[in-house]
């Protein structure tokens, strides 16, 4: 390699080599604009039209040193500009060799860095010398082929790409290697992200003694979060897994038991899970254990009215029961927001579940009232002045429908007010012919209500049940007789304060003699589980992925609050990043989103009212810009209650 000039050497006067190669550099990728603008920049030198008339040469390079030459540029003040530039390759050719050195570090200081799942990893690492440096960036011992720039880009960083990154700063004259550094050394890890409990215990299990009994907990998060159980503050030795199982309990195993779940990021418990052991009442052990072919529950919850006021609580009753239900074996369809029709068809279907010999257990709460019969309202019912039977459901054509099953046992609960409407207010309804609705009489038939006629139901705002609910839950999984369950409901809401025990009085009226328990068992029915497994179809999606950028997230579906048959949530982990636009061909389903930490919850509702397979369009937004990024298409097929057709607005037969 010839000698570096002299830094007092005009440039005009430099060797023809020297001036060859620096022509070559400089006129690569345009280098010789930038170089023009360094001299700008420090003695404003050239015009727009001299760069013009650089540009037009076959060298522009050439003119441009000519230029600086003539005006005395010596080889010193070039280097210079040539540094300020970062134009190091031709600046190699007028310095003599100095040795590379880091200037940058990938990281400042830090040994490790946490960078969120699915985001771009980005670590620079500088160094100066000349002849200008090599870069070759390493994760652990191995080399990464395409990263040989000053910056380590990896975008969607994922769990593979944890690890330790370094670069290696090499530097060669002539083709000979003379000087290797390598930069600090930084672990780069997945951000963590906290637990989020998606799935809680249940809240209670009632159980005979030597039963088995299984309590799952189900949550996401990074690292894979860790599970322990306690029963009330003992932490179980071993019971390191998401289910707790325990076999042949006992009265000792009564208790509260809820799931410790924790990771790096952060730890959350579950909610409590209170197990409770039926023991056999003195009064109970002469009579004969009754069974039934199945246990099936129709739950309909309106708190959502078109002209009617909205309530607060109806969807947290229908909750409450079908969970208890659920836990003492009984097949539940839970149902919120029904229009008559809808509600109409949600009576057929139940019938259809319902086997002879069966328990049918029915419960509606919502707006209703009385005259002559009792009548529950729809959401799609006119207003307080305009309101019919006719647009109304009628307790006895519910009562008429469900005997021709002929089921063993049928117990109606109806948590609605039970007032007259007011002659003045609606005189059309007391004008009205209502429609008689006649069923043959049978010793099976337990009708409570929560109030007596001409008064109210009620609900407080500061709690989460309504106030018979509030009742009711305390008892309806106790291993004794509906009648005496229903008995401590009238007295406990008799000992009510007084702004609800002299407004709301639950009334009992019963034909039965035997002794039905809600806990009695099933001999099971084929027909009637496979008809409710139906109800029960959830699409089979576990993990999804967006392929132009290869996101990947992992699915959780299932009932909304993991009880109602009418609407489902979809959890989608992984989201925290992104903004995210759903939709969907339907009008009638109603969408809404919420987040739970990095999880996005999409709630379908209205799922009654489609008549076609569901695809939902999942579309992910930058949230700075709002340019769409990704999308995925779900194909839900017909789940849970879509499979029922309750939109069907012919006239069925009222009974299988």
């Amino acid at each position: 390699m010839s000698k570096a000039p002299h830094p007092d050497v005009v440039v005009t006067n430099l060797e023809f080599e020297i001036a060859r190669r620096l022509r070559v550099l400089l006129d690569t990728n345009d280098s010789w604009k930038l170089l023009a603008e360094g001299f700008n920049k420090c003695y404003g030198i050239f015009s727009a039209c001299d760069i013009r008339m650089f540009q037009s040469k076959s060298s522009p390079s050439e003119m441009l040193l000519h230029e600086i030459g003539n005006r005395f540029c010596t080889v010193g003040v070039l280097c210079e500009i040539l540094l300020n530039c970062q134009l190091y390759d031709a600046l190699a050719l007028l310095r003599e060799p100095e040795r590379v050195v880091i200037t940058q570090q990938p990281s400042d200081d830090e040994d490790t860095i946490y960078i969120p799942e699915g985001t771009d990893l980005r670590l620079e690492c500088r160094a100066f010398g000349l002849p200008p440096p090599k870069y070759v960036w390493f994760q652990g011992n191995e080399e990464l082929k395409a990263q040989t720039s000053s910056i380590l880009l990896i975008r969607d960083f994922s769990v593979q790409h944890e690890g330790e990154y370094y670069c290696c700063v090499s530097q060669d004259v002539d083709g000979e290697e003379v000087c290797q550094v390598y930069s600090h050394t930084v672990n780069v890890e997945l951000l963590p992200v906290p637990p989020t409990i998606h799935e809680h215990p249940v809240p209670c299990v009632v159980f005979r003694e030597g039963d088995v009994i299984t309590l799952s907990c189900f949550a996401t998060g990074y690292p894979e979060p860790q599970y322990e159980w306690f029963k009330e503050n003992f932490q179980l030795p071993g019971e390191e897994t998401n289910t707790l199982t325990i076999g042949g309990v006992g009265a000792s195993c009564e208790g509260s038991y809820r799931c410790y779940v924790k990771n790096r990021g952060g730890a959350v418990w579950s909610n409590h899970s209170n197990l409770s052991m039926i023991v056999p009442n003195p009064d109970d052990e002469s009579r004969t254990r009754i069974t039934a072919t199945e246990k099936v529950a129709l739950l309909i919850g309106n708190d959502t009215y078109t002209d009617l006021s909205d309530l607060n609580t109806p969807r947290n009753d229908v909750a409450t029961i079908a969970s208890i239900l659920k836990d003492i074996g009984f097949k539940v369809i839970a149902l919120h927001n029904l229009t008559l029709n809808e509600m109409r068809n949600a009576v057929y279907e139940f019938c259809q579940l319902l086997p002879q010999e069966g328990y049918g257990f029915f419960y509606f709460v919502g707006h209703g009232f009385e005259i002559q019969d009792k009548f529950m309202l729809p959401v799609d019912a006119p207003g307080s002045n305009e309101y019919r039977r006719c647009n109304s459901l009628c307790e006895k054509e519910v009562i008429r429908d469900v005997m021709k099953v002929k089921p063993k046992l049928f117990l109606i609960l109806l948590d609605m007010c039970l007032k007259i409407p007011s002659r003045n207010e609606n005189p059309g309804i007391h004008e009205e012919l209502p429609k008689a609705f006649l069923y043959e009489p049978k010793r099976n038939l337990i009708q409570q209500y929560a109030t007596t006629s001409n008064l109210g139901a009620y609900e407080r705002s500061t709690e989460v049940n309504g106030i018979y609910v509030n009742h009711l839950k305390k008892h309806l999984e106790k291993n004794i007789t509906i009648l005496n369950i229903l008995k401590m409901v009238q007295k406990e809401i008799a000992n009510e304060s007084a702004d609800a025990a002299d407004k709301q009085m639950p009334l009992t009226s019963s034909n039965v003699v035997d002794d039905f328990c809600l806990t009695d068992s099933v001999t099971g029915h084929p027909e009637t589980e496979i008809r409710f497994q139906k109800l029960m179809a959830l699409p089979a999606v576990d993990t999804i992925v967006f392929d132009n950028i290869g996101w990947k997230s992992v699915v959780k579906i299932q009932p909304h609050r993991d009880c109602f048959h009418n609407s489902l949530d979809i959890y989608i982990t992984n989201m925290a990043q992104w903004a995210v636009v759903c939709c969907m061909a339907c009008e009638k389903l109603k969408l809404e989103l919420h987040r739970e930490g990095d999880v996005l919850v999409i709630t379908i509702h209205n799922l009654q009212k489609t008549k076609m397979p569901i695809v939902l369009s999942v579309i992910l937004k930058d949230p700075e810009s709002k340019k769409e990024v990704s999308s995925y298409t779900f194909d839900l097929e017909m789940p849970l209650i879509t499979q029922a057709h309750l939109w069907f607005n012919c006239s069925r037969p009222s009974s299988p």
